[in-house]
Protein backbone atom coordinates (compact mmCIF):
# COMPACT_ATOMS: atom_id res chain seq x y z
CA UNK A 1 0.00 0.00 0.00
CA UNK A 2 1.53 3.40 -1.15
CA UNK A 3 1.90 5.92 1.94
CA UNK A 4 2.37 3.25 4.33
CA UNK A 5 4.27 4.42 7.50
CA UNK A 6 8.03 3.53 7.36
CA UNK A 7 9.63 5.19 10.25
CA UNK A 8 8.77 8.32 12.21
CA UNK A 9 11.76 10.17 13.23
CA UNK A 10 11.71 12.08 16.84
CA UNK A 11 9.11 15.49 15.79
CA UNK A 12 9.70 17.15 19.45
CA UNK A 13 11.77 20.21 18.27
CA UNK A 14 10.02 20.09 15.39
CA UNK A 15 6.42 19.90 16.81
CA UNK A 16 7.38 22.70 19.38
CA UNK A 17 8.63 25.12 16.33
CA UNK A 18 5.71 24.60 14.59
CA UNK A 19 3.40 25.25 17.97
CA UNK A 20 5.53 28.75 18.69
CA UNK A 21 4.98 29.47 14.97
CA UNK A 22 0.93 28.72 15.22
CA UNK A 23 0.89 30.72 18.37
CA UNK A 24 3.27 33.45 16.77
CA UNK A 25 0.64 33.76 13.66
CA UNK A 26 -2.65 33.95 16.40
CA UNK A 27 -0.61 36.74 18.25
CA UNK A 28 -0.45 39.00 14.91
CA UNK A 29 -3.96 38.16 14.07
CA UNK A 30 -5.12 39.41 17.70
CA UNK A 31 -3.00 42.92 17.20
CA UNK A 32 -4.25 42.99 13.75
CA UNK A 33 -7.52 42.88 15.09
CA UNK A 34 -6.92 45.24 17.79
CA UNK A 35 -5.29 47.86 15.82
CA UNK A 36 -8.68 47.92 13.67
CA UNK A 37 -10.47 48.37 16.29
CA UNK A 38 -8.59 51.39 17.61
CA UNK A 39 -8.30 52.77 14.14
CA UNK A 40 -12.26 52.29 13.70
CA UNK A 41 -12.73 54.32 17.18
CA UNK A 42 -9.93 57.16 16.36
CA UNK A 43 -11.65 57.58 12.92
CA UNK A 44 -15.08 57.84 14.55
CA UNK A 45 -14.48 59.86 17.43
CA UNK A 46 -14.00 63.29 16.94
CA UNK A 47 -10.89 65.09 18.86
CA UNK A 48 -11.68 66.77 21.78
CA UNK A 49 -11.05 70.71 21.49
CA UNK A 50 -7.62 71.93 22.38
CA UNK A 51 -6.38 75.71 23.70
CA UNK A 52 -5.35 75.59 20.29
CA UNK A 53 -9.13 75.62 19.77
CA UNK A 54 -10.59 77.84 21.85
CA UNK A 55 -7.81 80.41 20.55
CA UNK A 56 -10.38 80.89 17.80
CA UNK A 57 -8.64 78.76 15.49
CA UNK A 58 -10.57 77.28 12.37
CA UNK A 59 -11.34 74.37 13.72
CA UNK A 60 -9.08 72.36 11.48
CA UNK A 61 -6.56 71.19 13.72
CA UNK A 62 -8.46 68.03 15.51
CA UNK A 63 -8.93 66.77 11.61
CA UNK A 64 -5.56 66.61 11.11
CA UNK A 65 -4.75 65.25 14.50
CA UNK A 66 -7.67 62.81 14.09
CA UNK A 67 -6.12 62.02 10.43
CA UNK A 68 -2.78 61.86 11.79
CA UNK A 69 -3.61 59.42 14.89
CA UNK A 70 -5.47 57.25 12.05
CA UNK A 71 -2.31 57.13 9.77
CA UNK A 72 0.02 56.30 12.93
CA UNK A 73 -2.09 53.39 13.45
CA UNK A 74 -2.74 52.12 9.28
CA UNK A 75 1.21 52.50 9.79
CA UNK A 76 1.37 49.61 12.69
CA UNK A 77 -1.31 47.80 10.90
CA UNK A 78 0.70 47.11 7.86
CA UNK A 79 3.78 46.25 10.38
CA UNK A 80 1.61 44.02 12.06
CA UNK A 81 0.60 42.23 8.55
CA UNK A 82 4.22 41.98 7.71
CA UNK A 83 5.18 40.47 11.47
CA UNK A 84 1.92 38.05 10.05
CA UNK A 85 3.23 37.19 6.81
CA UNK A 86 6.69 36.25 8.71
CA UNK A 87 5.08 33.78 11.13
CA UNK A 88 3.14 32.16 8.38
CA UNK A 89 6.29 31.55 6.66
CA UNK A 90 7.79 30.01 9.84
CA UNK A 91 4.80 27.93 10.49
CA UNK A 92 4.34 26.77 6.65
CA UNK A 93 8.46 25.65 7.39
CA UNK A 94 7.83 24.55 10.67
CA UNK A 95 4.86 22.21 8.87
CA UNK A 96 7.28 20.78 6.51
CA UNK A 97 9.93 20.08 8.78
CA UNK A 98 7.41 18.11 11.01
CA UNK A 99 5.94 16.30 7.97
CA UNK A 100 9.93 14.81 7.35
CA UNK A 101 10.10 13.14 10.66
CA UNK A 102 7.94 10.94 9.01
CA UNK A 103 8.98 8.28 6.15
CA UNK A 104 6.12 7.22 4.03
CA UNK A 105 6.63 4.20 1.74
CA UNK A 106 6.95 5.56 -1.97
CA UNK A 107 5.66 2.31 -3.51
CA UNK A 108 2.18 0.06 -3.20
CA UNK A 109 2.52 -3.39 -1.50
CA UNK A 110 3.51 -4.58 2.28
CA UNK A 111 6.62 -3.62 4.04
CA UNK A 112 8.10 -7.10 5.03
CA UNK A 113 11.51 -5.67 6.40
CA UNK A 114 13.09 -1.56 6.66
CA UNK A 115 16.88 -1.97 6.89
CA UNK A 116 17.66 0.48 9.36
CA UNK A 117 21.17 1.27 7.99
CA UNK A 118 21.01 4.55 6.34
CA UNK A 119 23.80 5.16 3.50
CA UNK A 120 24.04 8.14 1.00
CA UNK A 121 22.47 8.33 -2.76
CA UNK A 122 24.40 10.03 -5.37
CA UNK A 123 22.65 13.09 -4.17
CA UNK A 124 24.08 13.28 -0.77
CA UNK A 125 20.37 12.49 0.68
CA UNK A 126 19.95 10.28 3.15
CA UNK A 127 18.18 7.15 1.91
CA UNK A 128 16.77 3.81 3.75
CA UNK A 129 16.44 0.39 2.22
CA UNK A 130 14.07 -2.10 2.70
CA UNK A 131 12.46 -5.22 0.91
CA UNK A 132 9.06 -5.14 -0.70
CA UNK A 133 6.24 -7.53 -1.92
Amino acid sequence: MRGKLLLKYSSTEAQAAYDAASRAVAKADRHINELNEARNTAAATPSSPSSWDLEGATGQAPAQSSGSATAAIDSQISDARDVRADAEAQLEKAQTQLNAATVLSTVEGTVVEVNRNVSKSPTGNSQVFGSYR
